[in-house]
């Protein structure tokens, strides 16, 4: 793997209200999208995303 690629990926996102239960945190369905959108970035940047699959 080459050394341009992260191996730990972050992203950063916004809790709207809508995304809050009563006690004004994240849902867990919430938290399960911010992971499934981290690990899709990561795996696009690290060409092994949806976008490479059949690519030869």
């Amino acid at each position: 793997m080459p050394d341009d690629k992260k191996m730990v990926w972050t992203d950063e996102y916004k809790v709207h209200s809508y995304d809050a239960g009563r006690n004004g945190y994240a849902t867990m369905p919430v938290l399960c999208n911010f992971m499934q959108e981290t690990a899709w970035n990561h795996a696009e940047h690290l060409n092994v995303g949806f976008s490479h699959l059949g690519c030869e």
